[in-house]
């Protein structure tokens, strides 16, 4: 049996996840710290990663767990999820499951923005603490790498489904819209709307995930539409 343990499986990326892990055949295990249909776990406590990779010991690992935001106010909360949390994730899989296959999402925030479109090789820029803790993420999954595990690198851009949780910009914009339809017109701020963006479906972007962790060779990647 082919197993995909999937850690912070509760925001639209685990949802779609678990979708193609099933059409592939794969047994999805998702990992959140909601109640869910899966363990719960808090990925920036090592002794409960590790107890579930031990029990498991997956062939695909994802580390997805993060808070999807830029703001200074969840510096803390980013730190354990991203930073603390892949590091968990990555020596865990070292001691116990060390042939697993192992996807580290990087973020295109994290790259050095100079007005035109980013590669995998730009420049990174530490403009945010999320980008701090992808940025630190990011290190970590190379070192782990050195060690000779197959850590897989997907640099994500904007990505969006009708799973998108409450309070992220694209939700915010909707709701507003649905609000106004009803005739309530009152405005919401979204800080520079001049601002180009990339979109993404969801779905498409963990098809993304798995093309690039199904390669014999480990790299990494930028993953986007290109739109």
């Amino acid at each position: 049996m082919v197993t995909a343990l999937i850690f912070g499986a509760g925001g639209q990326d685990g949802h779609y996840l678990s979708l193609h892990c099933r059409e592939r055949g794969i047994t999805a295990v998702g990992c959140s710290r909601a109640a869910g249909n899966g363990p719960s776990c808090d990925v920036a406590d090592y002794r409960q990663v590790d107890a579930l990779i031990r029990a498991y010991r997956p062939d695909y690992i994802f580390q997805l767990a993060a808070r999807s935001t830029t703001r200074h106010e969840a510096l803390f909360e980013n730190h354990a999820a991203i930073s603390t949390g892949t590091l968990n994730v990555l020596e865990a899989a070292r001691l116990h499951a060390p042939a697993a296959r192992i996807f580290l999402p990087g973020s295109g925030v994290m790259f050095k923005n100079e007005g035109r479109p980013i590669s995998e090789r730009d420049e990174f820029a530490p403009s945010s603490p999320y980008a701090v803790a992808r940025i630190h993420a990011v290190q970590a999954g190379r070192y782990h790498r050195s060690l000779g595990q197959r850590v897989y690198i997907g640099h994500l851009f904007h990505h969006e489904s009708p799973f998108r949780q409450p309070g992220h910009v694209s939700r915010m914009v909707a709701d507003a819209a649905r609000r106004a339809a009803g005739g309530d017109a009152t405005p919401i701020e979204i800080g520079d709307i001049k601002v180009e963006k990339e979109w993404t479906f969801a779905g498409d972007t963990v098809a993304g995930m798995f093309a690039l962790i199904d390669q014999d060779d480990i790299f990494e990647a930028a993953i986007g539409s290109g739109e």
